[in-house]
């Protein structure tokens, strides 16, 4: 296993440390198990790139860890009553959804589409956010209004991304 997937299989690993932190520890130790899983998701993407050692694991497995951390703090928010549950659900439904169309995906031959600015702003957002309220520096209101202005931004970084996976499919299926 190389350094880059090393990397993202640890955030697959921090996402029971964050819960135990947040619940039973202290919440600023969860923000820095947020913060470490927030590193190594920079730092393996940067690694594979720079020393050319990208591979289909890595491609899986980091999109499959990045939004198993989002849904495993989303959650926590939510069961803490930090944000509303209907948007908490909604932020897990749309991680469910990309996902499942990863899976279509790759099941019908197409390479996921790599991470472009779209996804790399909406996952900054939500890291921003959620750091904030991870460590309670933010009214629930304000919270849930701006979890839904993200959860747009990412709804539409999400259509951008299943037209460039499905787009050409979908154009040859049609003229066809």
């Amino acid at each position: 296993m190389n350094l880059p997937n090393a990397l993202t299989v640890s955030r697959f690993f921090l996402v029971p440390v964050f819960v135990v932190c947040f619940f039973f520890i202290h919440q600023a130790a969860a923000f820095f198990v947020v913060l470490v899983a927030a590193l190594t998701d920079v730092l393996d993407g940067y690694i594979a790139r720079k020393y050319g050692q990208m591979s289909d694991v890595g491609a899986m497995l980091d999109p499959l860890a990045d939004k198993t951390l989002m849904v495993a703090i989303t959650a926590v928010l939510v069961i803490d009553e930090r944000i509303h549950w209907l948007i908490g659900l909604l932020v897990g439904l749309r991680e469910l959804i990309m996902i499942i169309v990863a899976l279509v995906g790759r099941a019908r031959g197409i390479q996921p589409v790599a991470a472009n600015q779209w996804g790399k702003w909406t996952t900054l957002l939500y890291y921003v956010l959620f750091s904030a309220l991870i460590l309670g520096v933010m009214e629930r209101l304000v919270a849930d209004l701006l979890l839904v202005l993200i959860l747009a931004f990412s709804v539409t970084a999400s259509l951008y991304y299943a037209r460039l996976m499905f787009g050409a499919q979908t154009k040859r299926h049609i003229r066809n």
